[in-house]
């Protein structure tokens, strides 16, 4: 798959580390790729994150799905693992519960 960087999405990144996740997490590549069967996908190599890729027939149709995917992708760069576990799921509440993802409503 071939991701192209994007500094809008590399803005975002930045931006949340900072807001959600207390600027733990490391720098990474951050772009667009062509994804057919996912909105997103971290990618890791030896255990650390390389690379977020994002759908980008999504960031063209709803930049706020956009923000939350990448979240979701940032919470797996906080968890250390492309895992959906109960501490995956603990980053990523954590985030949208402090605004991470406005789209998204709680009930």
């Amino acid at each position: 798959m071939t991701i192209t960087e994007s500094p809008d999405l590399e803005a975002w990144y930045a931006s949340d580390n900072s807001r959600y996740f207390g600027g733990k997490l490391p720098v990474v590549m951050v772009g667009w790729a062509d994804m057919p069967h996912a909105l997103g996908e971290t990618f890791f190599a030896h255990g650390k994150p390389e690379a977020i890729a994002i759908d980008r027939p999504l960031g063209e149709y709803s930049p706020a799905l956009t923000r939350c995917v990448l979240l979701h992708e940032e919470a797996h760069i906080a968890r250390g693992k492309e895992a959906h576990d109960a501490i995956f799921r603990a980053k990523l509440l954590k985030a949208i519960k402090t605004g991470g993802c406005p789209a998204l409503v709680l009930q």
